[in-house]
């Protein structure tokens, strides 16, 4: 399933959103540093939330994950990372193409509510 950012609710492992970015003038890419806001409706009125994860890849390729621990029912908040893994090669016609795929690896406990990511954001790829 592609997440709409900001337009639903998501809570199911493997729920995900991504973007393509071409021409980023890379061959390939060993960094990457992302800014960018979620909106948290989880609470642990119906159940115990805890722990909630992603994972971050690039080209299918997870180069890390990040986290918070739900049940407080925050609303937006931000999420900031940098990341250096081994180099990911570029592909498309250019070899400069890169897809950023951001995907849950928890589900919320039934009765737990939901989460979300909102439009916008940052993202830069380094070589």
């Amino acid at each position: 399933m592609l997440g709409a950012g900001g337009g639903g609710l998501f809570y199911v492992a493997g729920n995900f959103v991504s973007q393509t970015f071409s021409g980023t003038g890379f061959a390939q890419v060993s960094t990457l540093d992302v800014a960018f806001d979620m909106d948290d409706y989880t609470s642990d009125g119906g159940c115990t939330v805890g722990s909630l994860t992603w994972d971050v890849s690039v080209n299918g390729t997870v180069v890390g994950t990040y986290g918070y621990v739900g049940g407080s029912g925050v609303g937006r908040f931000g999420i900031a990372e940098t990341y250096s893994f081994a180099p990911v090669a570029g592909t498309g016609a250019d070899g400069e193409t890169y897809t950023l795929a951001y995907t849950a690896t928890t589900t919320v406990c039934p009765g737990g509510g939901a989460w979300n990511w909102f439009p916008g954001g940052t993202a830069i790829l380094g070589g």
